[in-house]
């Protein structure tokens, strides 16, 4: 049984990574072999995947001897601005969906392919990866300036209910994105919260301070996340990304 414990997590920009520089290319190697598989497996015809699929991204994962193990990518957008209303994101929105959440207030974070290493897969690990990668993004939704994260999910794989565990509010259910069935979702600052599964709130915050705490913060603390149990968590602070990219 591989052990959570034993990884690193580290957060970057995938167009401007600097010292993750080759982080970077090795999780995109990954993102694409995975996800030219995925693709393939829901007979998706015509989906290309382009490297613009990843760049100019916020990339959050976890990392074993330098190698990625998994990870989410993140970007922010305006939905009151028509210029981000039509990113090709929101083509998989179906017509309904998209209008429900056109005009929502200020910004909003979205998070995207969630790529796994198959050697880490849940039945090889203590902890479930993906619980933790969902869980990094909600305390980056809490140290940003955005109103809720935005995403659709998997039901046959189950991921939608990982989303729901940190706070989800579903926004339509059982809907067909790439020939298979998702649920669309939201997380706002309100709901949001750690995952309740054993030890992974902890390691969560754990591995996010780890990071963010290897040097000293150069921001006052902006914003504390409320834990469900009413636990105290350590305050928040902006990391070197800033506080807010908007794509």
């Amino acid at each position: 049984m591989k052990s959570i414990s034993d990884l690193d997590f580290y957060h970057f920009s995938t167009s401007s990574p600097g010292v993750f520089s080759e982080l970077n290319e090795r999780c995109f190697e990954l993102w694409e072999k995975n996800w030219i598989e995925t693709f393939r497996e829901l007979n998706v015809a015509k989906k290309t995947l382009s490297s613009d699929d990843f760049l100019s991204k916020e990339l959050g994962g976890l990392f074993f001897n330098n190698r990625p193990v998994g990870f989410l990518l993140y970007h922010f957008c305006d939905l009151e601005k028509r210029s981000h209303q039509k990113m090709s994101y929101f083509e998989n929105y179906p017509e309904d969906v998209r209008e429900s959440i056109i005009g929502l207030e200020s910004s909003s974070m979205i998070i995207t392919y969630m790529t796994l290493d198959s050697a880490w897969r849940k039945s090889e690990t203590d902890l479930p990866i993906s619980e933790l990668l969902i869980g990094f993004s909600v305390l980056r939704l809490m140290e940003s300036s955005a109103k809720r994260i935005l995403g659709y999910f998997r039901n046959n794989r189950g991921t939608q209910n990982i989303f729901y565990r940190h706070g989800g509010i579903p926004i339509s259910k059982g809907k067909q994105a790439y020939n298979v069935e998702v649920d669309f979702a939201q997380i706002t600052r309100e709901s949001a919260r750690l995952s309740p599964l054993p030890n992974c709130l902890e390691m969560t915050i754990q591995k996010w301070n780890r990071f963010n705490h290897r040097k000293e913060p150069t921001h006052e603390p902006t914003n504390t996340l409320i834990l469900e149990n009413g636990g105290a968590q350590e305050v928040l602070r902006e990391n070197a990304l800033g506080q807010l990219q908007i794509i």
